[in-house]
């Protein structure tokens, strides 16, 4: 059964999400862990798992049990240091490492400012390609132990997956092919929901290794404004588009340019910016919509729509 949309409130689509079921008939509808290829079933797990990775470990564990994934024999751990935040799950066949995205505290004039952010002047990342500076930065807090606890559970039988969203899309992106230049691991699988452009030209190149760059797939939701930034002139896109139409329909892209051209959505972030924080704690259910180019950006939009496309 298809799910209903809430509205572009700014009560509805904060985040952490309390009261979504996370994982919803999971034990119906298995993530297919040795796929290859696009799947709208793992495209649902892992838009789940990019809203879930907004809350705190009780949020995460509350969810597993209230979902039946810990009877299901799936296990997570979470990891927090320097302001970057993920967890990972994982059962017998399939290791998903999912990323948090913008900071929670003044959660929507966070994501303005990613797509405002005039310090995008790419940095080396050590490989010979560019890339944005906070994500390498929020990267390197957490990499020791992820990479140690990743190379605990990897075992020959495992499939390895990673995902995120917004600022965590950026991260599972770096972390994918930094797991895939320097370890033995082969990430089976990158699915990105609302991420900015990452990295370079030469950044992009090194997705061919292993054939990474066929098992990332990047999710942009209608008209989401954090998709087309940073600027393109430094920056490219990773993987292959899938696109979610105004009417929440599903479409494989291959000429991006038609759908992520450069728009004039910015001019509109500074008086919401602005209305936003001129409000300030008075927003507590308040209902204040949301514009649509920064509606569509909303975690939970993502995963509801992730699940109505599969379940048709």
């Amino acid at each position: 059964m298809k799910k209903t949309l809430p509205p572009s409130t700014l009560d509805e689509l904060s985040v952490p999400n309390r009261k979504f079921r996370y994982f919803d008939a999971q034990g119906a509808n298995i993530f297919r862990s040795e796929a290859e290829g696009f799947e709208l079933v793992n495209a649902w797990w892992l838009a789940e798992a990019s809203l879930l990775a907004y809350g705190d470990a009780g949020l995460i564990d509350a969810a597993f049990d209230a979902a039946g994934l810990s009877a299901a024999g799936y296990a997570a751990r979470f990891f927090e240091a320097g302001g970057t935040q993920c967890f990972v799950m994982h059962d017998e066949a399939a290791i998903i490492v999912a990323f948090r995205g913008t900071q929670l505290d003044d959660f929507w004039a966070k994501v303005i400012d990613i797509s405002t952010d005039v310090h995008f002047i790419p940095v080396p990342d050590g490989a010979g390609g560019l890339v944005h500076q906070g994500f390498l930065e929020g990267l390197s807090f957490v990499w020791e132990p992820l990479r140690a606890h990743l190379g605990e559970l990897l075992n020959g039988e495992r499939r390895l997956w990673l995902t995120g969203h917004s600022l965590g899309a950026a991260l599972a992106t770096l972390a994918a092919e930094r797991l895939n230049r320097e370890t033995a691991a082969v990430v089976q699988g990158l699915y990105t929901y609302g991420s900015p452009r990452v990295g370079d030209s030469n950044f992009k190149s090194r997705f061919a290794h292993k054939n990474l760059a066929a098992r990332t797939f990047r999710i942009v939701n209608n008209s989401d404004l954090i998709a087309r930034v940073p600027p393109r002139i430094l920056y490219t896109h990773i993987g292959t588009l899938k696109f979610i139409d105004n009417a929440g329909h599903l479409h494989h892209i291959d000429d991006e340019s038609q759908i992520l051209s450069d728009t004039n959505a910015l001019q509109s972030v500074q008086p919401f910016l602005h209305r936003l924080r001129f409000l300030g704690h008075a927003l507590s259910g308040f209902k204040l919509l949301v514009p649509g180019f920064l509606a569509d950006h909303a975690p939970v939009y993502y995963a509801l729509h992730a699940w109505n496309n599969y379940d048709q």
